[in-house]
């Protein structure tokens, strides 16, 4: 999206009003300076996929992929595998079904804020694993961890509730807010113990799905080695700047105030277009707040000022020694300009 913008013409028109602009060639040089416009570029820019920002920049949001964990019995229960098609008293069994769910790529670290997994059970074994008979009771815990920091977890306990077959309960368990570096482990540990006689079929499903889910995050840390950058594009309304300006333009700059937050620089070219002409400058991002001047010839300036349809825009490669960045959600890098003209007669 182009942004118009309107201080130059402002200036340029109250300056005429105020002053005499004189209609022959003035006699000595005179220099006008007025602002220019504002850009940046976003934090969006920074960001690797399936990680993005908040409409009002309040936090990030970090998508992790869902799971398909079901399992069938044969893996479950380790002795019901020469029972496969008898009808006997359901064997004891314990077994733990966990998965790594990958944070996207390039995020290596994020300072999660507080949140919820979901997670479906479908008993489809044949029997409920919790209450398998008569006084015995088992328990199904979820636990979500990082790191070995327990983020979240829950509990199905057959001392409180059945487990019946063929039916889905929904876990919704918050987690806490924590610093996550590595992957986040899903982990489904089912103690299920002996109990009344019923067939076994190894090939019956213990369904889990765990559920995409986003992760709100106020700091994340991406690796960023080099990236292609390229500023909102800024439509100048310089069309109505006095034509004594334009004619008697002998050189002048655009001079570029940078804020830049984060640890990553590099070269960027500077292009202003009409469509008639585009001309185009170098200029360096550095991190930290820089002051870059960008000089113009006359000839450049009159091409631009009083045209239709000028826009301004920056495009250059931004890289960061270390590799990685830390990022925050409102931050990013801020482009002020002004430009300096100065007016003068032929020759000078």
């Amino acid at each position: 999206m182009r942004h118009r913008y309107r201080p130059l013409l402002a200036a340029m028109v109250a300056v005429t009003a105020a002053c005499d602009i004189p209609t022959e060639p003035p006699k000595w040089e005179t220099m006008w300076i007025a602002p220019l416009t504002r850009t940046e570029v976003p934090i969006g820019a920074f960001l690797p996929s399936r990680v993005r920002v908040t409409e009002d920049r309040s936090e990030f949001r970090a998508s992790v992929a869902g799971a398909d964990l079901s399992t069938t019995l044969a893996e479950l229960c380790g002795t019901c595998g020469p029972l496969h098609g008898a009808r006997v008293p359901k064997p004891g069994f314990a077994f733990t079904i966990r998965a790594a769910l990958a944070l996207p790529r390039d995020l290596l670290s994020v300072s999660m804020a507080a949140g919820e997994v979901v997670i479906d059970l479908t008993n489809g074994l044949g029997f409920d694993p919790v209450r398998p008979g008569g006084a015995a009771r088992g328990r199904i815990v979820s636990t979500v961890m990082t790191g070995g920091t327990v983020l979240a977890a829950d509990t199905l306990d057959g001392e409180d509730e059945a487990f019946p077959t063929d039916a889905t309960t929904r876990f919704e368990i918050p987690w806490v807010a924590a610093t996550i570096k590595d992957a986040v482990v899903v982990s489904i540990h089912i103690e299920s113990p002996a109990g009344d006689s019923v067939r076994i079929d190894t090939s019956r499903v213990f369904g889990v799905e765990v559920f995409p889910f986003e992760v709100g995050a106020t700091e994340v840390v991406v690796r960023f080695a080099a990236k292609e950058i390229t500023t909102r594009p800024v439509e100048l309304d310089v069309a109505g700047v006095d034509p004594n300006f334009t004619t008697h333009a002998r050189r002048g700059a655009f001079v570029l105030d940078i804020m830049n937050p984060f640890s990553a620089g590099g070269t960027f070219s500077l292009e202003v277009a009409t469509p008639q002409m585009q001309t185009t400058k170098p200029f360096v991002i550095t991190p930290g707040e820089a002051t870059q001047r960008i000089d113009f010839t006359g000839e450049e300036l009159r091409g631009i000022l009083g045209r239709d349809s000028v826009v301004l825009s920056a495009t250059g490669v931004l890289s960061s020694s270390a590799g990685l960045l830390t990022l925050r959600p409102q931050q990013s890098v801020m482009i002020g300009s002004r430009i300096e003209l100065v007016v003068g007669p032929e020759g000078g």
